[in-house]
């Protein structure tokens, strides 16, 4: 095999090997060592679960969405720097391995993201549940500070306005929603039906585990994109 620029193709080689090979650890530290943990803890709860799969999801989805595109140009250029003819096994393998790393993308939006996206909308729904108890708890306790006589309309809506501000920062902090998304979590008169969270409940620990289980497609792809470019460098 021969290549056009012998030193710019073998720290490409390199590069993506090194980062199909992180990609492959982190995701398979998942189903192997995180989520066993996770579940044989004997004081975690579902609900405790579900936010601990949520900062593990975001931190993943980070990690993946931020390495694919670098890595896929990378393969790219190393199967555009091969130059044998006829075609090489190199060429094929550096092609293969980027058509892997690219079927991650539709993978995750056909199979993943409805299943995700069905969690992290039953964990709005349990925050706004808990907001909403200690609201009525503290109204029912006299926590509001009013004794007797009605608040006036503009003392009111004051309190309402901090309420929702202080919620809105409490689900932006708990679970990454936008100041705007929290707002219209929390104020349904300000949101659109289709947008509130869902009240049915959710069987949490059964979807989190089906989720990791789909996960294993994702590793599959990308450790098989790490053993072709591993394939083509030792046997080159």
């Amino acid at each position: 095999m021969s290549v056009g620029d012998p030193s710019l193709f073998k720290f490409l080689a390199g590069a993506s090997c090194g980062m199909a090979g992180v990609m492959t650890g982190a995701l398979l530290a998942l189903p192997l060592v995180v989520m066993p943990a996770l579940f044989a803890s004997p004081t975690g709860t579902p609900r405790s679960r579900l936010h601990v799969w949520s900062r593990l999801e975001m931190e993943t989805a980070r990690l993946i969405g931020s390495a694919m595109p670098v890595l896929t140009a990378m393969l790219a250029l190393c199967a555009l720097l091969v130059r044998s003819a006829p075609p090489s096994q190199g060429r094929f393998l550096f092609v293969l391995a980027t058509i892997l790393i690219l079927a991650i993308r539709p993978y995750t939006f056909g199979l993943l993201a409805p299943r995700v996206d069905a969690l992290k909308a039953e964990e709005r729904r349990l925050l706004v549940q808990d907001v909403t108890r200690e609201t009525a708890l503290g109204a029912a306790t006299g926590a509001s500070g009013w004794r007797g006589a009605t608040p006036t309309e503009e003392v009111a809506d004051e309190e309402t306005e901090v309420w929702q501000n202080d919620v809105g920062k409490k689900l932006s902090h708990e679970s990454g929603l936008t100041r705007g998304s929290a707002a219209a979590t929390i104020a349904p008169g300000l949101a659109s039906e289709p947008d509130l969270p869902c009240e049915t409940p959710v069987n949490t620990d059964r979807a989190i585990l089906e989720l990791t289980r789909l996960h294993s497609g994702v590793i599959l792809l990308c450790g098989a994109t790490f053993a072709c470019i591993l394939a083509e460098l030792l046997y080159a």
